[in-house]
């Protein structure tokens, strides 16, 4: 088994909320696109790609956000569905569910617990405040 890495889109928003904890691959930007790399490449524009569980730690620990992957079997089938926990900017236990943008308000399913878990990852770093 492998440790499955944030997607570059997460790893440029963790950046940006203050995530700098080394890891041994880093995302190269380049105009307009990105390559993965190992963190001996000596460049200047780079990010770094650390793997899901590294950041969703970063974020329970610093942050008090806790992702909840919940798995459901629907036809015999395995479908995710991603949620979130965490205290808001008035002190308030809050929490997020992935839902689509519709009226009827349903769950949004992930046909793999890593990309329900980027999502997760991605909302998580969107709710923390700079100052």
């Amino acid at each position: 088994m492998k440790e499955q890495l944030i997607s570059f889109e997460t790893a440029k928003l963790a950046k940006e909320k203050g995530f700098n904890i080394p890891s041994n691959k880093m995302y190269a930007i380049g105009k307009d696109k990105y390559m993965l790399t190992s963190n001996r490449v000596p460049l200047k524009n780079v990010t770094h790609a650390p793997t899901q569980s590294l950041l969703q730690k970063w974020l329970r620990e610093e942050h008090h956000i806790d992702i909840t992957v919940i798995i459901n079997w629907i036809d015999g089938n395995r479908i995710y569905y991603v949620g979130l926990s965490y205290i808001n900017s008035e002190n308030e236990i809050d929490i997020w569910f992935s839902i689509d943008g519709t009226k009827n308000k349903s769950k949004i399913e992930y046909k793999t617990y890593e990309e329900a878990l980027d999502v997760g990852l991605q909302e998580a770093v969107n709710t923390i405040k700079l100052d």
